[in-house]
């Protein structure tokens, strides 16, 4: 899988305040009932008409003025005078369906002026140069193809390597695809669990450059087999090797190609070795990102490793990659970063399926980088080892791995990121530990509207937008299948 350096070059959302014509405007559908109900599971009284469905969500306990917004019913929400906040979300049928769904939310009350602006488009992203698409399919078909992995006998003796040696015909993919080229490598360091080779002609580092790199994988190499697993040593010399070469794409650090674990008489392109690969580039310009990608790539192989000592499919892409950035938080290079993950997370989750990736785009690695980091917070750092030793894929390993339903899981995540930091609940589902969502600006309002208007939107499977109402509100209505919950601004 790629690790692409994350330019923050973000558009600033755009808020999007609705019209007040009878177009925007939708009928009350479904019964109403007001908050205390809520709070109290109380629905006596009520007529059929009245009751919730059994699919609206069940309220949070100990969650002041919290309400649930269930699908196709209007809800009278408790109201402090302020403004309020609609945070919606789409759960589909299917898991696998990746098209968006449309909702319409209505209101009624005392309107306050809201500055009306355009939105951009929800399902509006554009793919970061390079292209994980060939790794990524490459990955699940050696998985399913039956071949065996190389073994030590496979590299002719040639099993060990002192500084200065020199490996001939080396296979790289200076575009990140099958586009596979052959260059020599010199071999510039060794440590007691890497090799590093660089491609012959191009500089090398200093020496205090390369010690500090070689001593930090070093200091990584225990912590990933600590929270990860083992890698299998197919070329059978007791280290990983890095390869250091010039990507033609400079806004890529590196990259695993799972067709290095096999033998050339099956897979042709294979450097049988267990290999990762990194931009030179890097070296002395950006020494906490390029240690972060070693970690991540090294999560790769760990992964790909385990999942074929196991018999076991790839896993989906959006847990990978949320697994490999869990790496560069366990090694320590997380925090140290010059992008803020989180942060751009909560900038853009609005665009982003947590779960279908068409594109990949920053915003689907931070996505995936927030949610496992919440996974891993809410169910132990035990929860990789049970991904990886789940026969499932998807969202049902996550499932199987956490032992909950997926869609209780992204549930409580919704609400966490809505609620985590503001002190209106101790509960832990719902405060992140070990990101401080409000000190990064918390979950941004992605539409605006006044109270008595309304908003018909897109939304894409499992994802979420959060409406700010300007007014007093007194009465709210969704239709459609999305679900939600409201909370007055001011707590």
């Amino acid at each position: 899988m790629v690790r692409y350096i994350i330019i923050a070059a973000f558009s600033v959302l755009l808020l999007w305040g609705c019209g007040s014509s009878d177009d925007n405007e939708v009928s009350n559908t479904g019964g109403s009932w007001g908050y205390d109900d809520f709070i109290n599971n109380d629905y006596s009284g009520s007529s059929d008409e009245d009751t919730p469905s059994d699919d609206s969500a069940a309220t949070p306990d100990g969650i002041k003025g919290l309400t649930v917004l269930p699908t196709g019913a209007t809800a009278v929400p408790l109201y402090d005078g302020s403004s309020y906040y609609s945070l919606l979300y789409y759960i589909p049928n299917d898991v696998s369906d990746s098209n968006e769904s449309r909702y319409n939310v209505s209101t009624k009350g005392v309107s306050s002026p809201v500055e009306a602006l355009k939105l951009l488009p929800v399902n509006h992203q554009e793919p970061t140069r390079g292209s994980y698409s060939y790794f990524r399919a490459r990955e699940a078909e050696l998985l399913a193809s039956g071949y065996p992995q190389a073994r030590p006998k496979l590299r002719k003796g040639a099993t060990s390597y002192k500084v200065g040696d020199i490996w001939k015909d080396v296979y790289i993919s200076r575009n990140v695809s099958d586009d596979s080229q052959l260059v020599d490598a010199e071999c510039i360091g060794v440590s007691e669990h890497a090799y590093f080779f660089l491609e012959k002609g191009l500089q090398k580092p200093s020496q205090s450059g390369l010690d500090a790199i070689i001593n930090g994988f070093e200091g990584i190499y225990p912590i990933m087999h600590e929270k990860f697993g083992v890698e299998n040593d197919v070329d059978g010399n007791g280290k990983v090797i890095i390869m250091l070469f010039r990507f033609n794409i400079k806004d890529v650090f590196g990259y695993f190609d799972g067709n290095d674990k096999f033998s050339k008489a099956n897979v042709a392109v294979s450097n049988e070795a267990d290999i990762f690969y990194v931009n030179d580039i890097y070296m002395e310009t950006n020494f906490n990102d390029l240690m972060a990608t070693l970690a991540h790539e090294f999560q790769h192989m760990i992964q790909f490793d385990n999942r074929y000592n196991k018999g076991f499919d790839s896993l989906d892409l959006w847990i990978d990659e949320g697994l490999a950035m869990q790496a560069e938080y366990f090694t320590g290079y997380f925090d140290n970063s010059e992008y803020d993950y989180a942060g751009a997370f909560l900038e853009r989750y609005a665009e982003i399926s947590l779960t279908n990736w068409d594109y990949v785009t920053t915003s689907n690695y931070t996505s995936s980088c927030v949610f496992v980091r919440y996974l891993v917070e809410q169910f132990g750092d035990d929860v990789i080892k049970r991904l990886y030793n789940s026969s499932k894929t998807g969202t049902d390993a996550v499932a199987e791995a956490a032992g909950k339903p997926f869609n209780d899981i992204f549930e409580d995540f919704v609400l966490a990121l809505f609620l985590s930091g503001k002190g209106v609940t101790d509960d832990s589902r719902y405060n992140f530990k070990t990101i401080d969502i409000q000190g990064k600006g918390g979950l941004k309002v992605f539409h605006r509207a006044e109270v008595g208007r309304s908003i018909d939107s897109p939304i894409l499977p499992y994802s979420m937008q959060l409406v700010e109402w300007s007014g007093e509100l007194s009465e709210l209505t969704l239709s459609s299948n999305i679900k939600g919950f409201g909370l007055p601004k001011k707590q």
